[in-house]
């Protein structure tokens, strides 16, 4: 029989400001969708596509527990036809996973069984019942952990076998399932999106021959963002004008793809919406901004809002100023763009596991001391790649404590590592940072479609990066003189504007890619 290409677009989104990264992940492989209350699943043991839903009084249960390098998933629904309340279905599945993981490189990988698997259906008074062990299931994942976003693909391979009940004295009837999945998807603060593709083989056995078939495409996708939206004061005269929230939206999607056993084909799509949530952010009221062009004030709103960067107290009006002219700090834009794509540098536990870690240790840097205020969210962009320092810092060891001079050392102990904290960024330095951030540093740019700045040799260590944050609408060069001006200073305005773009890729364009990508082109 021949499969037939089909198209789904769902958009998930989610938000909690100061939250983990937001995970997106499908269910399993049946498709179902679900919100707050709700649960929807189609299914096909007889056949026929019947849907099951959820009664409002027994909710889907889904718990997840780490155990070690172990993942438990359990999943236990019970399900009614939405037709006909005698049609019933039952499942308790357990998935577990062994993580391993690769510190030094990155990564990640998950070999993912199934250790409980219970399911019973009956529809119009018959029942299948999954064979007691009569199921094989093996997934694998890989997890390309970068700073600011996560990737990964998977892919799957289950059998499944039902007893049907038949009348006295019938041959006995079975049916397998064979199933296929292939996942792809990303996952960060501002984002997440996945796709599970699912092709399943459905057979009847009677009597040991298989004498009908059916098969089921299935494309469940998921995602979710959060997204920044102004919101003008109804007041207008008060001390501000308009303020920011963080608004989350999220739905489930899936479609399925049908043909019988008779040749009857069809297609099934569900859509299940959660209740949108607001966070509010502060208001940013530097006595500068007047002097910001508009659309840049809303930037700087926003990362001030999001807490990306703060001003300059004035001692003379007592006031705080942005100073959007002045180039900002290696450490400013560093400890920002780990704030904006959220490396746990406000999460408790981090706080303090750094805190310990560094008490009495002394720093990493030999230009800044552990006791800085930045120096907890500084090390930790480190570690997790954003910037190497001087290139002579090794974050896998304990720090350097250098020694005073003593008769037996008399040159003490030199820490080779530092950071330059206070030094300005270059534009070519902040174009390398922002690859790292998305972790697209191994790629090579496509230099002859976007090769365009004069000032910018082959030679150069940032010159990749600086393209290949063009491509990818993080940063761009100067288009009246065709340069990119790579060793000029990244003022504070400038960065936030970089910042932005960021944001943006993170919020919108890695889920229009992964959209496009997967969900339409397959």
């Amino acid at each position: 029989m021949q499969r037939k290409k089909w198209y789904v677009m769902m958009t998930l989104l989610f938000m909690m400001i100061l939250a983990p990264t937001v995970k997106a992940e499908t269910l399993d492989m049946g498709g179902g969708v679900k919100n707050h209350t709700d649960y929807q699943e189609v299914v096909f043991i007889s056949g026929e596509p019947v849907l099951f839903v959820a009664p409002q009084k027994t909710p889907v249960k889904i718990t997840e527990s780490i155990k070690g390098n172990k993942l438990v998933r359990q999943i236990k629904l019970s399900l009614v036809n939405i037709d006909n309340d005698k049609d019933k279905l039952t499942r308790d599945i357990t998935y577990e996973s062994e993580i391993i993981t690769y510190d030094e490189i990155g990564q990640q990988t998950a070999n993912e069984k199934i250790t409980k698997f219970k399911e019973t259906a009956t529809i119009a008074g018959v029942k299948y019942d999954l064979v007691t062990n009569g199921f094989e299931h093996s997934d694998a994942k890989f997890v390309d952990v970068r700073p600011a976003s996560d990737y990964y693909s998977g892919r799957g391979i289950t059998r499944k076998i039902y007893n049907k009940s038949v009348k006295r004295n019938q041959p006995p009837e079975r049916v397998i399932v064979n199933v296929e999945t292939r996942r792809a998807g990303y996952e960060n603060f501002w984002g997440a999106t996945e796709a599970l593709l699912t092709d399943t083989t459905y057979e009847l056995e009677v009597g040991g021959d298989i004498t009908d078939q059916w098969i089921v495409a299935n494309k469940h996708s998921v995602s979710k963002s959060r997204v920044l939206e102004k919101q003008e004061n109804l007041s207008p005269n008060v001390s501000y004008e308009s303020f920011y929230v963080v608004e989350s939206y999220r739905e489930m999607g899936s479609i399925y793809e049908y043909e019988l056993a008779d040749g009857e084909t069809g297609e099934i799509e569900l859509n299940l919406s959660y209740t949108p949530n607001n966070v509010s952010l502060p208001v940013a009221k530097f006595s500068d901004m007047k002097s910001i062009a508009e659309h840049d004030r809303e930037t700087v709103s926003k990362m001030f809002g999001l807490q990306v960067i703060n001003g300059y107290p004035n001692n003379t009006t007592h006031q705080m100023e942005f100073r959007p002219g002045k180039p900002i700090s290696r450490l400013d834009f560093t400890v920002g763009l780990a704030e904006l794509v959220d490396l746990r540098v406000n999460m408790p536990d981090e706080r303090n596991k750094n805190k310990n870690k560094n008490k009495g240790s002394g720093s990493y840097f030999n230009d800044i001391p552990a006791s800085h205020p930045k120096y907890d969210k500084l090390l930790l962009a480190a570690k997790k790649g954003l910037t190497t320092g001087n290139g002579r810092c090794n974050f896998n060891q304990p720090p350097i404590i250098p020694q005073k001079p003593s008769k037996n050392n008399p040159g003490g102990t030199i820490n080779p590592c530092a950071f330059s904290p206070d030094a300005s960024l270059t534009r070519a330095q902040a174009a390398t940072f922002l690859v790292r951030a998305v972790g697209m540093q191994n790629k090579e740019a496509n230099m002859n479609v976007t090769r365009a700045y004069h000032d910018v040799p082959d030679t150069s260590s940032h010159a990749n990066n600086i393209y290949l944050a063009r491509e990818l609408g993080l940063m761009n060069g100067f288009l009246d003189s065709n340069t990119f001006k790579p060793n000029q200073y990244l003022t504070r305005m400038q960065a936030m504007r970089m910042l932005e773009n960021l944001l943006n890729y993170l919020e919108d364009d890695l889920k229009q890619l992964y959209l496009d990508d997967i969900i339409f082109t397959e």
